[in-house]
């Protein structure tokens, strides 16, 4: 049984809007600064 509200992801939306990219770089600098911020405690 399939769901009738099943879409495309949310990386398929972002890539059709041209956002992925951004999207990408700033969890990537969230992340990073997060283990940063943890190595300093």
């Amino acid at each position: 049984m399939s769901n009738i509200h099943t879409g495309s992801n949310f990386d398929d939306f972002l890539q059709e809007e041209g956002l992925l990219a951004d999207a990408e770089a700033t969890a990537i600098k969230r992340v990073v600064a997060y283990q940063i911020e943890q190595e300093m405690q």
